[in-house]
């Protein structure tokens, strides 16, 4: 059995994160959150919603795409 550690997320780091469905209600916070911890967050969704100028605020990267280009990632990210 592998060592749990080894699948527990390093957040004490600077990392770059591109969150999918950022728009919703769950994953904004989470973007929020990241982003206030000095994380690098880009986001993408189907529609811009009433979330996005807090996360804009924040500093989170926003894009509006199609459903088949969500879990593209960003380039520098």
């Amino acid at each position: 059995m592998a060592d749990r550690e080894d699948d527990v997320l390093d957040l004490s780091r600077p990392l770059a994160v591109h969150l999918v469905g950022v728009g919703g209600a769950g994953i904004s916070a989470i973007a929020v959150i990241l982003a206030e911890m000095g994380h690098r967050v880009s986001g993408a969704d189907v529609v811009a919603t009433g979330a996005w100028p807090r996360l804009a605020e924040v500093g989170v990267s926003l894009e509006v795409r199609g459903a088949e280009d969500l879990f593209t990632i960003p380039d520098g990210g």
